[in-house]
């Protein structure tokens, strides 16, 4: 079997695999973390909350911002795969979003 057909071989399945990772989370020990119903877990929230209507209200489905005063500052960021249709963009992040609050409530 020749170089290119390994390369070949080994870029089907790094793509193939690939797709699967892309929503996972991973909560990072060494976050840092933040008490329940502060300011800055309700401007969390907030910005999460309007994040997937936001990335898809968007020319190229992308955007970030920012929300509150520091040091409860929060930054968000969301982005789609160019070309995705805007409710499967929006369906995406919206679990992403989920998944975040959910997995990792106290982190940020």
């Amino acid at each position: 079997m020749g170089k290119s057909n390994l390369l070949a071989i080994f870029l089907s399945a790094l793509m193939t695999f690939g797709f699967v990772f892309v929503s996972g989370q991973i909560c990072v020990d060494s976050a840092g973390t933040f008490r329940p119903n502060t300011t800055y877990d309700l401007n969390r929230r907030l910005i999460l909350s309007s994040l997937a209507s936001n990335v898809t209200a968007q020319e190229g489905f992308f955007y970030n911002s920012s929300i509150g005063q520091e040091p409860n500052r929060v930054f968000a960021m969301g982005l789609c795969i160019p070309g995705s249709e805007s409710k499967d963009c929006s369906d995406c992040l919206a679990e992403g979003v989920t998944e975040l609050l959910q997995n990792c409530p106290n982190q940020t």
